[in-house]
């Protein structure tokens, strides 16, 4: 991670998902986002991940499991990183 996000909450926020998507950080279940109103699918949202990183480790493993009942869904927004300070 860059050396300005220390000491930040971090997340990984997505523009959009068809339908369902579960995010594992190292390994580990960091959040999930699960279609059950009709604009979910289009709706972003975030995912806060900086419990989840090994700041020992030079690389960190992101996954992203998608679920769509419909046949044409996926990830199909922009996803990037955001920082914040702690409130």
């Amino acid at each position: 991670m860059p050396a300005e996000f220390e000491g930040r909450e971090i997340y990984l926020y997505f523009g959009a998902v068809d339908e369902s998507c579960w995010v594992y950080v190292n390994g580990q279940l960091a959040g999930e986002h699960i279609f059950r109103e009709s604009n979910d699918w289009n709706t972003p949202f975030e995912i806060r991940i900086d419990p989840f990183l090994d700041p020992a480790q030079n690389r960190q493993q992101i996954r992203v499991r998608v679920e769509d009942r419909s046949g044409a869904g996926g990830i199909w927004k922009r996803v990037w990183l955001v920082s914040r300070m702690p409130q």
